[in-house]
C-alpha cells in the first residue's frame, strides 16, 4: 500500500496528523472544509440545579453564599470529574457536566449515571455540614440525557453546545424529585438492566413536540469503570473549548483550531458586576416542533449574532450550552459604565433579531423571541480569563428572573442597573415582580429607550460654579491669544472623575459662545470605527446634520457648510456619508482645511471630551491642528483624566498648549455646592460637614452623596430646612461613585491591586 501523502499547513508548513482539521501550531484550518463542518459527539449530559438559591442569597451575606456554593460546587465537581465526565458550566448554582466530551468511553453513559447518583450521595453529607457552620440544608434535582451533540463550529470563539439532548436534559432536571436523579428514555435505554428504575411520567422539553418517556433512579450496581477510552490517546492538553486532546506541542486545537489555554488557580475576588441572560424561546408558524438540523442552525446564527452583541459593549460571554445566553459586564475588568454598556447590549440583540429572524423564517420557518434581563449588583467572582468563570450571588440569580419575567422581545432592568444609567434610557415601571425565591417584591423595569451616546449619569448644571475663577480667567486668556495671532492654540483640562472639568468647560463655552463658533466632539472608551468620532461629532454639528437626517440630505448640508469640494469629500469619508477611503495624511488636512474655513467667518471654540479615550491617531491630529492650522483663530479645548499623562507625559507642552490641572475644592466650596443643590434651603451644620468631608472635595461625590440622601429619606424637608433622619456617621458610597472608584481599581495592575484594595476607602 503506497504512503499516504504529507499534511502540510498552508500557513506554516507544519507537518499535521492524518484526520487534523487545524494545525496545531498556528491553528489555520487545513481544508475549507474542515473549518466549516460542525463537530459532534455522541455524549451524556448531566444536569444539576440548585433549588431556592434565590431565597439562599437573601439569608447569607454574599462571603457566605460564596462561600457556600465554593464548598457545593467543589464537591460535586470532585464528583463528576473523579467519574471522567468535563464540568461545562458553572453559573450561579447550575452545573453541566458533560462525559464522552473530551475522551470517549465505552462506559460514559454508565460513569454519568454513577456520577449522578454519587453527587446525591455526597449533598447528604454536605448538607450535614453546611447546616452545622451556616444553618442552611440544599435541594437538587438532576437530569440525564444520551444522545450527540454539534460542539460550536471551527470559528466560535465560545464555546457551543447544541442540539436536543441539551434540552432534554434540562427537561429532565426539571422535571426531577427534589434530591433525585431522573433519566431519559435515551440514557435508559443504552443501560438497560444495569440499573435499578423507576418508571415516571412522559416529559416533553421546551420547544419540543415529542414526549419523552422518564425514569426514576432508584441504585446503580457497582461495576469496574472502563481505564481507557476508546481509540484515544493518551490526553496531553485538554481543549477548552470542544473538549478534545492534543499533543504537549501543540498552541492551537487540532480540531476546532482554538487556542490551548492553561488552567491557573482560581482568583477570587468580590465586584459589582451587571448580568445580562437571554432566552431565545423559538416558536414555528403552524406550532409544529422545529426540525432538529433546523433547530441547530439557527441556534448556532443566534448565537453568533448575540455574541458580537455583546461583546462589542465589552461583555466577558460565558460558555452557551443549550438555548441559554449569559453575559457580564464587569469581568475581568471593571469599568464605570458598565450597567449602560450591559444595556445598550441588550438592546442591540433585541435590535439584531429581526434581521436574524427573516433569514430563519425563510429557510426553516423558525422565529426567536428574545426574553432578556439585566441586574447590576454585588458577586463573588473567579478568574474571568480562565476557561471556567464562577459568578456566585443572588445579582445572578435575579438576572435570570428578570428574564424569566420579560414578554417577548422585552428588556427588563433590575432596580440598581436602573439607577445606574437612568439618565440615558426611556422605561416604563412594571409592577414589582413576585421572584420565585423572594420574600419582597423586585422593582423591574421595562426597557423602551437608550442613547447611543451620553453619560449613564447627567450632571447638575442648575447651580453656580464655585471655585474654579483662576481657571476660567486663563482660557479666556489663551482664546483671546488665538483671536489677536489667529493661530491654533490648544488647553486641556484634568483632573479626576467627577472633580469639575466638564462643568468649568461648560461654564467658559457658554460664555465664549456670544463670540466663537462652539463645536463638540467626544472620545469614546469602545467600539468599531471611534479613532475620529470627535471629528464625526464635530464636523455634523457645525454643518447641521441632524440623527434623522439621510444620506442625500446629509450631504447636502455638509457641502452647504464646506463648499470646497476636496475638503468636503474628505470630511465626508470621516463621518459616514461617504465609501471612499483616504489615506490618514490627507484626513488630517480635511480637517485642518475645515477649521481655517470655519474661522474665516468667527473664532471657533472645539470641545474635545475625555481626550484620555482617544485612539494615538486622533492625538496626532490633534497635535497637527496645533502646529499647521494658520490664518484663522481656533482654540481646541480639550477634558481628560490623568491617564493621558500617564501615556504621553509630554501632552500639551508646548508654548502654544495650556494644562490646567483641576484640584478637589475646598471645604468651604464644597458647602457651597450643597447649598446650591438645595436651592438655598438651610441644613443642619453638622450633617453638611458630613457631607463635605466624605466627598473629599469632589463635586460629583457631593451631588451623589446629597442625591443618595434625599432619595432613601435620610434627609427630609421641614418648611425651610432639611432635617436629618437617621445616623449619619457612617454614609454608604452610591453606587455611581463605587463603579468609578471599583474602574481605576481595575487598571492597576495584578500586584498593585493586592496592596491597594484591602486598604481603599472612600474620602473618610
Amino acid at each position: 500500500m503506497a504512503d499516504e501523502p504529507e499534511l502540510r499547513c498552508p500557513s506554516c508548513t507544519t507537518v499535521a496528523r492524518s484526520g487534523d482539521r487545524h494545525c496545531g501550531a498556528c491553528g489555520t484550518a487545513l481544508s475549507a472544509e474542515a473549518a466549516q463542518s460542525e463537530i459532534r459527539r455522541q455524549v451524556t449530559i448531566v444536569t444539576s440545579d440548585l433549588k431556592g438559591s434565590t431565597a439562599l442569597g437573601e439569608r447569607l451575606d454574599p462571603e457566605s453564599l460564596r462561600e457556600v456554593m465554593t464548598t457545593y460546587i467543589d464537591e460535586m465537581r470532585a464528583v463528576f470529574e473523579g467519574h471522567g465526565g468535563t464540568i461545562e458550566k458553572i453559573i450561579g448554582d447550575a452545573i453541566v457536566a458533560v462525559f464522552g466530551l473530551s475522551t470517549p468511553r465505552e462506559d460514559d453513559t454508565l460513569r454519568a449515571v454513577e456520577a449522578a447518583a454519587e453527587s446525591q450521595r455526597a449533598l447528604v453529607s454536605l448538607n450535614d455540614r453546611l447546616e452545622q457552620t451556616w444553618g442552611v440544608r440544599l435541594t437538587v434535582r438532576t437530569g440525564v440525557a444520551s444522545g450527540d451533540v454539534v460542539v460550536g463550529e471551527a470559528s466560535a470563539g465560545q464555546h457551543v453546545l447544541t442540539g436536543p439532548t441539551i434540552a432534554i436534559a434540562t427537561a429532565m432536571e426539571q422535571s426531577a424529585p427534589a434530591q433525585e436523579v431522573l433519566l431519559a428514555e435515551s440514557t435508559y435505554a443504552v443501560l438497560g438492566d444495569r440499573i435499578d428504575v423507576e418508571p415516571m411520567g412522559a416529559v416533553r422539553p421546551k420547544g419540543g413536540s415529542t414526549e419523552i418517556a422518564t425514569y426514576r433512579l432508584v441504585a446503580v450496581p457497582e461495576h469496574v469503570a472502563t481505564a481507557t477510552a476508546t481509540g484515544a490517546e493518551t490526553i496531553g492538553r485538554l481543549c477548552q473549548t470542544c473538549g478534545d486532546d492534543n499533543p504537549e506541542s501543540h498552541r492551537f486545537c487540532r480540531t476546532c483550531g482554538a487556542e490551548l489555554r492553561e488552567r491557573a488557580a482560581v482568583r477570587d475576588t468580590r465586584k459589582t458586576v451587571t448580568v445580562v441572560f437571554a432566552d431565545p424561546k423559538p416558536t414555528t408558524a403552524d406550532g409544529s416542533a422545529p426540525s432538529a438540523e433546523g433547530l441547530r442552525d439557527v441556534m448556532s446564527r443566534y448565537f453568533g449574532g448575540m455574541q458580537r452583541a455583546l461583546e462589542g459593549h465589552g461583555a466577558t460571554v460565558e460558555k452557551f450550552i443549550g438555548d441559554a445566553v449569559m453575559a457580564v459586564f464587569g469581568l475581568p475588568v471593571r469599568h464605570e459604565d458598565d450597567a449602560l454598556r450591559a444595556v445598550r447590549a441588550a438592546a442591540d440583540m433585541q435590535r439584531a433579531l429581526p434581521e436574524l429572524n427573516a433569514a430563519f423564517e425563510a429557510e426553516h420557518g423558525i422565529t426567536l423571541q428574545n426574553h432578556i434581563g439585566v441586574n447590576t449588583g454585588e458577586v463573588v467572582a473567579g478568574d474571568a480569563s480562565l476557561g471556567q468563570r464562577l459568578v456566585t450571588g443572588d445579582t445572578v440569580n435575579v438576572a435570570a428572573r428578570l428574564e424569566q419575567a420579560a414578554g417577548a422581545r422585552e428588556i427588563l432592568l433590575g432596580d440598581l442597573t436602573y439607577r445606574l444609567v437612568r439618565d440615558a434610557v426611556e422605561v416604563e415601571a412594571v409592577e414589582p415582580l413576585t421572584l420565585k425565591g423572594k420574600s419582597d417584591p423586585v422593582p423591574a423595569y421595562r426597557l423602551v429607550k437608550v442613547s447611543r451616546v451620553g453619560d449613564a449619569v447627567r450632571r447638575r448644571s442648575d447651580t453656580p460654579m464655585v471655585g474654579r475663577e483662576e481657571e476660567l480667567s486663563a482660557l479666556a486668556a489663551l482664546l483671546a491669544r488665538a483671536v489677536d495671532e489667529r493661530v491654533c492654540r490648544m488647553a486641556t483640562v484634568f483632573g479626576d472623575a467627577g472633580v469639575g472639568k466638564t462643568r468649568l468647560i461648560r461654564e467658559f463655552t457658554t460664555a465664549a459662545a456670544r463670540e466663537a463658533l462652539v463645536i463638540h466632539g467626544r472620545c469614546l472608551p469602545y467600539g468599531d470605527g471611534i479613532t475620529f468620532w470627535p471629528l464625526r461629532e464635530a464636523v455634523r454639528e457645525a454643518a447641521g446634520i441632524g440623527a434623522e437626517d439621510g444620506m442625500e440630505a446629509a450631504l447636502a448640508r455638509l457641502h452647504a457648510r464646506v463648499p470646497e469640494r476636496a475638503v468636503a469629500d474628505r470630511l465626508a469619508s470621516v463621518i459616514g456619508l461617504s465609501q471612499e477611503p483616504f489615506p490618514v495624511p490627507e484626513v488630517f488636512w480635511g480637517a485642518r482645511s475645515f477649521l481655517e474655513g470655519l474661522g474665516q467667518e468667527r473664532p471657533v471654540l472645539l470641545v474635545i471630551d475625555d481626550i484620555h479615550w482617544a485612539e494615538a491617531t486622533f492625538l496626532d491630529l490633534v497635535k497637527h491642528l496645533v502646529e499647521a492650522v494658520a490664518g484663522a483663530p481656533v482654540l481646541v479645548l480639550c477634558s481628560s483624566r490623568h491617564e493621558l499623562l500617564e501615556r504621553n507625559p509630554e501632552w500639551a507642552t508646548d508654548g502654544g498648549s495650556l494644562r490646567l490641572v483641576l484640584s478637589p475644592l475646598t471645604e468651604a466650596d464644597a458647602g457651597r455646592i450643597v447649598e446650591g443643590l438645595l436651592g438655598g434651603t438651610g441644613i443642619a451644620p453638622a450633617v453638611q460637614a458630613r457631607i463635605v468631608q466624605a466627598a473629599s472635595g469632589n463635586p460629583l461625590f457631593v451631588e451623589q452623596l446629597l442625591s443618595m440622601l434625599l432619595d432613601e429619606g435620610a434627609l427630609v424637608r421641614e418648611q425651610d430646612r432639611w432635617i436629618q433622619v437617621g445616623d449619619l456617621a457612617r454614609l454608604d458610597v452610591p453606587p455611581t461613585i463605587k463603579a468609578l472608584l471599583a474602574a481605576r481599581l481595575d487598571l492597576l495592575d495584578h500586584e498593585e491591586r493586592g496592596v491597594i484594595e484591602p486598604a481603599s476607602v472612600v474620602g473618610q
